[in-house]
């Protein structure tokens, strides 16, 4: 799949109020993203800018010429590319959002839980999954009354990092 070009705007307040991730940042400027798709551009803005961006528009809503000469007349303040590494000169530096495993410091690969799935006693429902750090995963074992699958090797890329996980036994957080 081509790339396409994506547009990112900023709020009015920029440049009045200090952008907090770039100083570049300009109400009447726009960023251009070259993506396959909106997600992969929504992404790439979330890394490089977090939550401090206006839109993202697709390319067959945003023409170059009549936004600049409309709203935005400063035009293309920088252009960032998917996967492009490092970020051009003069841009901004890319920020991990709270899904990346690199925001929390910890190797995606990294085995970090075990995960059991069962009937849990005095459980409500027929089945339910729990994580365990592995080292507390004997003992977790015997919160359930039928265990029908366990799995020793969960990584940290299958675990939501926008989501706590606490272990059931040690109550310390696996993610």
């Amino acid at each position: 799949m081509t790339l396409q070009n994506f547009y990112l705007t900023f709020g009015v307040q920029y440049p009045e109020v200090p952008h907090p991730t770039w100083d570049k940042a300009h109400k009447d400027g726009w960023v251009t993203i070259e993506a396959r798709d909106m997600d992969e551009a929504e992404h790439v803005a979330a890394l490089y800018f977090g939550q401090y961006f206006s839109f993202v528009y697709a390319a067959p809503n945003f023409n170059e010429e009549d936004m600049k000469r409309r709203f935005y007349p400063l035009g293309e303040l920088v252009r960032l590319r998917v996967g492009e590494w490092p970020p051009p000169a003069g841009g901004p530096t890319p920020r991990f959002s709270a899904h990346d495993p690199e925001f929390y410091g910890v190797d995606s690969s990294k085995v970090v839980a075990t995960r059991i799935v069962g009937t849990l006693k005095d459980a409500l429902d027929e089945t339910q999954a729990e994580y365990f750090h592995p080292e507390c995963a004997t003992n977790g074992a015997g919160m359930f009354a039928i265990i029908m699958e366990r799995d020793d090797y969960v990584r940290a890329f299958e675990l939501d990092w926008a989501v706590p996980y606490p272990c059931p036994v040690c109550r310390e957080s696996i993610t």
